[in-house]
């Protein structure tokens, strides 16, 4: 039972800290952010891709791994604002 109980609270806090950092992205920030991103924005292969997934692999990036290894040193000079401002961004667009 204890189990259920911690484990309950653990996702309840996840959740609670998951929507105030989707609460505190900035699209417009991002935009600016994506000005950067020439090769993503000609192919427009980034524009309404789903929050959660551009941050899970952004986050994958900055941590060192994923493919394509360029992006790696890309992801690992963003802070976790900017790469929440870019998945705000992206998944605003068509």
């Amino acid at each position: 039972m204890k189990r259920i109980i911690l484990a309950s609270c653990i996702a309840a806090l996840a959740l609670f800290v998951g929507l105030n950092i989707a609460a505190a992205a900035d699209p417009a920030a991002g935009k600016a952010l994506a000005k950067k991103c020439s090769c993503h924005n000609a192919k427009k292969n980034l524009n309404g891709m789903d929050a959660k997934k551009f941050t899970g692999l952004m986050m994958d990036y900055k941590a060192g791994k994923g493919e394509p290894k360029s992006m790696i040193g890309i992801g690992q000079k963003l802070s976790d604002a900017e790469i929440q401002d870019l998945a705000a961004y992206y998944s605003s667009l068509k």
